[in-house]
């Protein structure tokens, strides 16, 4: 091979390795790119996982107030049930108690009735016995 070959094909494997050395260097640039949209992805990937921990947070704060309106509510509940178990109790204590009065009404009335028959022949006989008493 003449020297003029040598630096032909010196020359040809000089441009590739600059062809090539450009292709390297876009290809670079390009992962450079990849890594700086990856980073950008990275940071917005980091603030959603912060505000998603953050809504977190807030739902097992919402659960807990709920958990606790249920509970006071369960609790109303229960005493709702035991005012109305009461309460049915008194209506029968009550309604027992008014039997009572009525039926002690007509005694207590029959009894003034007898008083009064009695109080007006005790007089009746006072007065007789007055009369008498007077007129002799």
């Amino acid at each position: 091979m003449t020297e003029a070959e040598k630096l032909s094909n010196t020359q040809v494997h000089i441009n590739r390795l600059v062809s090539d050395l450009q292709t390297h260097r876009q290809q670079w640039g390009e992962i450079d790119s990849i890594d700086q949209a990856r980073a950008a992805v990275q940071v917005r990937l980091d603030a959603a996982t912060e505000e998603l921990k953050a809504r977190r947070g807030e739902i097992k704060e919402v659960q807990w107030q709920r958990d606790q309106i249920l509970k006071a509510a369960r609790e109303d509940l229960a005493k709702n049930e035991l005012i109305k178990a009461e309460n049915k109790r008194l209506a029968a204590a009550n309604a027992a108690l008014e039997a009572d009065i009525k039926t002690s009404s007509g005694r207590v009335t029959q009894a003034v009735k007898q008083f009064a028959e009695q109080v007006e022949s005790a007089i009746g006989t006072a007065m007789t016995k007055l009369r008498q008493e007077l007129g002799s």
